[in-house]
């Protein structure tokens, strides 16, 4: 899999997307949430905006992310915070903690990006190993239903692809924006382009599965978690499939037998 996450993607969502008021929302959701002051796994931590909050309030952080330049980043804005959470170049693919921490959290869209569902399975798995026993499991998503609303009523559609372009305003940028979403594989797939003030032409891509509620609770149980709430935002809010802009599911890890793999 293709790493995106670099400083372009900093550069285009940290002003106006992952805003510190954003972020101030999403670590009092988690601090509902999570017992305080425990051991916390952050998986695609990112550039680290959840797992310093959260080790700034008296968590015990590890920040897992397989780009190199997120976790430089990270690793810098840590130390300007005056907090020393870990941060560990891994791939959540083949993490292999065992029964290490009292939390998982999988924010902002951090899961469904490997092209082989398999693979999505298996961090499940390995998440579910990470956890001990009692433990919670934060995974939130984009809401399928409401992303691609504007997609499926404006955009074209050839042979089960939907298309939809458009010019936004992002980061202080003028962006061409082109989303598509194939019905057959269920992946969801967005192009940025951009000139900087300098003339210079950037471009930024990411591909995803989007899921629906069903699918992703069936794959969680799959590896043994058992679900204990469905929230549609970052408030302790029921989720509403076609009004929420979220899918937040809270799941603990149980003293149980896991189910078999098939």
């Amino acid at each position: 899999m293709q790493n995106i996450f670099d400083q372009k993607y900093i550069e285009l969502y940290a002003r106006d997307i992952t805003t510190a008021k954003r972020t101030e929302a999403e670590v009092a959701f988690l601090k509902a949430v999570i017992p305080p002051k425990t051991r916390v796994l952050d998986v695609g931590c990112g550039y680290g905006r959840h797992a310093i909050a959260l080790a700034k309030s008296g968590f015990e952080v590890v920040g897992i992310d397989s780009s190199e330049y997120m976790i430089s980043e990270a690793r810098k804005k840590a130390s300007e915070a005056g907090c020393s959470p870990t941060f560990i170049l891994q791939d959540a693919l083949t993490m292999s903690f065992n029964n290490e921490f009292d939390a998982v959290i999988s924010m902002f869209s951090s899961f469904g990006y490997f092209e082989d569902q398999r693979d999505n399975v298996k961090v499940l798995q390995n998440i579910y190993s990470a956890i001990s026993f009692g433990g919670v499991f934060v995974l939130d998503v984009a809401n399928k239903n409401t992303l691609l609303e504007p997609l499926l009523r404006n955009g074209e559609n050839k042979n089960g692809i939907h298309s939809l372009s458009l010019n936004e305003k992002l980061a202080g940028y003028s962006i061409h924006t082109t989303q598509t979403f194939n019905e057959q594989t269920g992946r969801w797939s967005i192009k940025r382009e951009w000139t900087d003030k300098n003339g210079k032409s950037h471009n930024y891509s990411l591909s995803t599965y989007l899921y629906e509620q069903d699918e992703l609770v069936g794959m969680c149980e799959q590896v043994g978690f058992k679900l204990k709430n469905i929230c549609g935002n970052y408030k302790p809010n029921a989720y509403l499939s076609e009004q929420s802009p979220r899918l937040i599911l809270i799941c603990s890890k149980d003293k149980v037998n896991k189910k078999n793999i098939l």
